[in-house]
């Protein structure tokens, strides 16, 4: 299987490897960047589902 960034921040967390301010840490770095292509929409909407505890 495949994973890509998000996808292995998201394991991480589940995991318990980072904590929640970890990974929105990481998702705000992520976001701002311009030199990685991942859409600020999509880190917008895991924050959010980070939020409502549905990636726990």
């Amino acid at each position: 299987m495949v994973k890509g960034t998000l996808g292995i921040l998201i394991e991480l967390y589940q995991k318990n490897l980072i904590s929640k301010a970890q990974f929105k840490e990481y998702l705000e770095t992520i976001r701002t960047r311009r030199d990685i292509w991942i859409s600020s929409n999509l880190c917008h909407k895991l924050m959010e589902a980070l939020e409502a505890g549905s990636l726990d």
